[in-house]
């Protein structure tokens, strides 16, 4: 029995050492308020300023790619986290 158990074991071990491994998303999410920008130092606001966005970039790829892009409110004042999806 001992050996069975051992044999399962070894093929399991050798057959995890042959699969690939996960692939690592490298992502960044930023939220875009595009209601504000500085002009020389001056925080300044955006009359009929689009609507706010939350992006999705893969930093992998070469340039990095935009896959998604999505209205979200946001903003440049208030704690870090502020965008939310509705």
């Amino acid at each position: 029995m001992i050996i069975g158990f051992a044999r399962l074991a070894l093929a399991l071990a050798a057959g995890i050492s042959v699969l690939p491994a996960a692939a690592q998303a490298q992502l960044a999410v930023s939220a875009n308020d595009n209601k504000a920008y500085l002009d020389n130092g001056v925080a300044k606001t955006v009359p009929n300023a689009q609507p706010d966005t939350v992006a999705i970039i893969d930093l992998s790829a070469n340039p990095p790619k935009l896959l998604a892009e999505l209205q979200a409110p946001a903003s440049v004042v208030g704690p870090p986290g502020r965008a939310s999806p509705s």
